[in-house]
């Protein structure tokens, strides 16, 4: 015996569901029923697929529903932007002649008369009795000698991430990509209420300002900063066709022979 079915075969909208996750932002929920199976409602599951977007459907020879959760809101929905702040551990290596223990334990001349005898091949017993009674110099050159030419640094990293909806215009975070922030101008820039929806929390603004700084030889004093490098953004689309846009601005000691200021 055939169901008997009432109603109109034609797709009904029911009033839909605005939920508020503080990972996911904004998301909508829409509900479509239509009278017996669902043929009514495959081409709205179709574009909502092709969107991108989450569906759930119960079929039904008698009444069918199509859900549709979507992070586009409605017109008089505010778009929900969240930022997320971290300041993580970075590490590099560097050349093992510009170790600071190292500079501080065999001079200048020593350094320089070790550098030498490296790219000249100059054998251990010459090295140890040009360097006399420099300890350091001579385990330095044989430190050199078996490959251990680098040593690694730690840095800090500050990374920001804006979680926005797919269709969202906010926030392209490309202003200055590449260029080098003194800590004074980062904090005044991500510090700007007008800039973020939540700008740096102070206790972030505190580890960044208590963090120690790194001084080139004398020198080079004039040809390197000690400064963050804003790099390129990252977008990634997430769970829930959301996207997460994400800054790094990287501390270490840069050469402004190679990178502008920040302006």
């Amino acid at each position: 015996m055939d169901p008997i079915i009432k109603g109109t075969g034609d797709i009904i909208i029911k009033p839909y569901e605005v939920f508020f996750d503080p990972r996911r932002g904004v998301s909508v929920r829409y509900r479509y029923t239509a009278a017996g199976g669902d043929a009514a409602l495959l081409s709205v599951e179709s574009v909502a697929q092709l969107a991108g977007w989450q569906t759930r459907k119960l079929v039904s020879p008698v009444l069918s529903e199509l859900e549709v959760t979507s992070p586009d809101a409605p017109e008089g929905i505010a778009e929900i932007i969240t930022d997320n702040w971290q300041i993580v551990g970075n590490e590099v290596n560097e050349s093992a002649y510009y170790a600071p223990p190292m500079m501080s334990a065999v001079s200048l001349a020593n350094r320089t008369f070790i550098a030498d005898a490296i790219k000249q091949g100059t054998s251990t017993d010459e090295a140890v009795a040009a360097l006399g009674a420099d300890a350091n110099g001579i385990q330095f050159f044989k430190e050199l000698l078996k490959g251990q030419d680098s040593y690694a640094v730690g840095q800090y990293v500050l990374r920001h991430t804006t979680n926005c909806s797919a269709s969202s215009t906010y926030n392209v975070s490309d202003v200055n990509v590449e260029r080098l922030y003194t800590t004074a101008q980062l904090l005044a820039e991500v510090t700007n209420g007008s800039l973020w929806i939540q700008p740096l929390p102070t206790r972030l603004v505190t580890k960044i300002g208590s963090i120690y700084s790194v001084t080139p030889p004398d020198a080079e004093a004039g040809f390197y900063l000690w400064s963050w490098r804003k790099l390129p953004s990252t977008e990634t689309k997430t769970v829930g066709n959301r996207i997460e846009i994400n800054t790094d601005y990287v501390l270490y000691l840069w050469s402004t022979l190679r990178y502008y200021l920040a302006v």
